[in-house]
């Protein structure tokens, strides 16, 4: 949807956005669940058009400050985690000095847990 772009502030200068859409999707991620990525009934159409293979499920009406009830909707996992079905993208094991990483044992550090890459959603022209 619509929104206004400017810098705020003189001291201390802010790029902001102003606008319905904007307050939609702050209000969209405040009430969704937990790891959640939740949408409106107007955004979950225009994704259903766009990529038919982004599974979305009915979540329901939900309470929303500022703008009453909503229909919302939930992203459903359509990946495994790390890394997209299908990608032949492998993991190097390679350290920079050309040893192997060790993987556990004595000494090592645990491995951090690596997000799932986000998720593009083209826009609408």
């Amino acid at each position: 949807g619509p929104v206004v772009a400017n810098v705020v502030g003189r001291r201390n200068p802010r790029y902001s956005l102003f606008g319905d859409s904007v307050n939609t999707a702050s209000r969209m991620e405040s009430t969704s669940l937990p790891g959640r990525v939740q949408c409106s009934e107007k955004s979950a159409k225009l994704i259903m058009i766009q990529d038919p293979e982004i599974r979305l499920e009915l979540r329901g009406e939900v309470p929303v400050k500022g703008k009453g009830s909503m229909v919302t909707y939930l992203l459903k996992a359509s990946r495994t985690r790390g890394k997209p079905k299908g990608s032949k993208l492998k993991r190097d094991t390679k350290k920079a000095d050309g040893g192997e990483r060790r993987s556990g044992g004595e000494g090592s550090k645990p491995e951090e847990k690596q997000r799932p890459p986000p998720i593009h959603v083209p826009a609408i022209s």
